[in-house]
């Protein structure tokens, strides 16, 4: 059985809606493939973190995580609804700014800062920077004595702690790419360095296991190693560094081999967690980074079915007009979705089809496996939970065009990005 969330429905004609929205009429009077996003499901999950969240002693900050999903329309929307936001580049500060994201709610990640977009951060207003490594952390410094800016800063640390997750996405190992090893003599020589400048205030750790993580105990974990090395070094080097940023990775459904992680129990032990240890009361703030968790399950990607072939070896295969250039995730980490025929979801007659787009690569995959009323070339298929890491993922392989994305927010319906056309393929060239 398929899994629905948010105000994804079906109703009695067997249509797939969301809300009152029918998303097979969405794809047959706006084109396929198109990408629609649920905000009152989106909205909905930002107030069970903002309640599972509301600490007694501590406050919490809640940072979106901008790589899962961005455009213009959905910086907007976060910003009316109060979270900061995670960036990774001068192009995510870009889109932010031009938005009238305030900058002082931005947090710059990135294990390779360039010095232009540095230069482009400080000129914008960003405030708090997480370094990655003792090059970044220089350069910012001699940056900063062209500036005569003040920055908030944290340090990503590698901390050892592995989550039980696919190698691509976890962050966190010792041979990772991310972060300073809490046990190296680098890490000492920037936290040394630091406590003597007056225009840089350290304000603590950072760290981020790994993403797609079910398990709350690597988060208690990284909590108490993160608490203990704060109040170490505060000792050592005369710091008062007040703040812990746990990441995010918290794990969603997106096929009966998933789990989920249950964000308010999760919450509540890592609050008991750090009531149990800081009994000095040393931590004034804890900052949490969820992306996938807020997006993911609240968008649907629709793709037109091609034709339905055959194959000697008796798989099914049905071809839709998009693929691996809008969703990559099967290609890229054997990801699994589920999927229904839009316009025909109740039919009692199923059979097995693998799900595969048009691009001319074997891999160009987005299910393998996929039981489905009986399909028909015309049909709408709507793949599930594509809210993260589709869209922003998507690339232009074989000069496919990018798809439109949509938002359904209560009654209304309105496109956010246009679907890209030819001539867009050209704008770059010279």
């Amino acid at each position: 059985m398929n899994k629905l969330f948010g105000t994804f429905n079906i109703k009695d004609d067997g249509h797939l809606y969301v809300g009152n929205h029918n998303l097979h009429s969405l794809a047959r009077e706006h084109g396929t493939p198109l990408i629609v996003y649920d905000i009152d499901g989106i909205r909905e999950k930002i107030e069970t973190y903002k309640s599972a969240f509301k600490w007694r002693n501590v406050s919490v900050e809640i940072i979106y995580a901008s790589k899962a999903f961005l455009n213009s329309s959905f910086v907007q929307f976060i910003k009316q609804e109060g979270l900061s936001l995670d960036v990774v580049s001068g192009g995510e500060i870009y889109i932010a700014i031009k938005n009238g994201f305030p900058p002082e709610q931005l947090h710059f990640h990135g294990n390779n800062k360039t010095k232009e977009e540095i230069i482009y951060a400080l000129e914008s207003g960003v405030k708090n920077f997480i370094i990655d490594h003792a090059d970044e952390y220089h350069l910012i410094i001699d940056l900063l004595k062209k500036s005569n800016r003040l920055i908030d800063l944290f340090v990503r640390l590698n901390t050892g702690i592995e989550a039980h997750t696919h190698e691509f996405i976890m962050t966190s190992h010792v041979e990772s790419k991310f972060g300073i090893s809490i046990h190296s003599k680098e890490l000492q020589r920037i936290l040394q360095d630091v406590s003597l400048r007056d225009n840089i205030r350290i304000l603590g750790f950072h760290a981020h296991i790994g993403s797609q993580i079910y398990d709350v105990r690597p988060y208690l974990k990284t909590l108490k190693v993160l608490f203990a090395f704060t109040k170490k070094m505060n000792e050592k080097h005369n710091l008062i560094m007040s703040e812990i940023n746990i990441g995010g990775g918290f794990g969603i459904y997106y096929s009966k081999e998933d789990d989920f992680i249950d964000i308010k129990s999760s919450a509540k032990l890592l609050e008991k967690t750090l009531e149990k240890i800081d009994h000095d009361r040393i931590i004034k703030k804890i900052l949490i980074e969820p992306g996938r968790s807020l997006v993911g399950n609240y968008a649907v990607t629709l793709y037109s079915v091609g034709s339905v072939k055959k194959t000697m070896g008796d798989k099914t295969y049905v071809f839709v007009d998009g693929g691996m250039t809008d969703n990559p995730r099967y290609a890229l980490y054997g990801a699994h979705y589920e999927v229904l025929v839009a316009n025909r979801c109740y039919s009692p007659f199923k059979r097995h089809y693998s799900v595969a787009g048009k691009i001319c690569e074997s891999g160009d995959v987005i299910i393998e496996d996929a039981l489905l009323s009986y399909v028909e070339k015309g049909d709408i298929l709507a793949v599930l939970s594509t809210g993260a890491y589709n869209y922003s993922m998507a690339s232009n392989y074989n000069k496919a065009l990018k798809p439109a994305v949509f938002f359904v927010n209560g009654e209304e319906e309105y496109l956010t990005t246009r679907r890209e056309t030819y001539e867009d393929l050209l704008k770059l060239d010279v």
